[in-house]
């Protein structure tokens, strides 16, 4: 097993969409691929970009789990005004901003069960 860290892993500082949006958890990994360090690479489809680089292909997918997102806190009809969300997604923001316009958003990276936990 081959570790590598992409631009994604590495700038956990930095929100998603300012690294440069899909891609950033999927370059490096490819490039070793293509050089020859790795036989295959394992991927999250939300990570690969629209088209792949040259050389590859999507050999294998697994069965797709729960899509559904969680909110982990309040329900929002009960979160007060103004009140701060946590959330890495410019989707997920965009979609509770246009129920709850007065929410504030700041960013939050990593795994959300490790958080929890």
């Amino acid at each position: 097993m081959l570790t590598v860290e992409t631009a994604g892993d590495i700038s956990l500082g930095v929100p998603i969409h300012a690294i440069g949006g899909r891609g950033v958890f999927v370059k490096e990994v490819d490039d070793a691929v293509l050089a020859g360090r790795a036989d295959a690479s394992v991927h999250s489809a939300k990570d690969l970009p629209a088209s792949l680089a040259d050389g590859l292909v999507i050999a294998a997918y697994l069965p797709r789990g729960d899509p559904r997102d969680a909110l982990v806190g309040l329900p929002l009809s009960k979160l007060r005004a103004g009140a701060v969300v946590a959330s890495g997604s410019v989707r997920r923001r965009a979609q509770l901003g246009w129920i709850r316009p007065d929410l504030r958003f700041v960013e939050l990276r990593g795994n959300m069960a490790t958080r929890l936990s």
